[in-house]
């Protein structure tokens, strides 16, 4: 995001999160890896993914003005809330 916002300088970014366990689940059941992650193993799955946040949690709060974090399961809860959010983002 840091270097893309550099690329991008007026880019604004949705960084959609969601459960790491629902993501784990997801990649191992579809058989979706990224990189050269194991996806028969849920622990390196999730390992991987705990790292991706991380970093990308890490550069949205360090450009709050350019980020924008959306729990993908509020999207369920409060479609509404969360749309007006964004558009106000935007």
């Amino acid at each position: 995001m840091l270097y893309l916002a550099e690329l991008f300088p007026n880019a604004k970014f949705i960084f959609m999160l969601r459960d790491g366990r629902a993501t784990a689940h997801s990649g191992v059941t579809r058989k979706v890896g990224i990189g050269n992650t194991d996806i028969t193993n849920y622990r390196d799955v999730l390992t991987k993914w705990n790292d991706a946040v991380s970093q990308m949690y890490s550069q949205c709060l360090h450009l709050p003005h350019k980020c924008h974090m959306v729990k993908y399961e509020d999207l369920f809860g409060s479609a509404d809330q969360q749309l007006k959010a964004i558009k106000l983002f935007i």
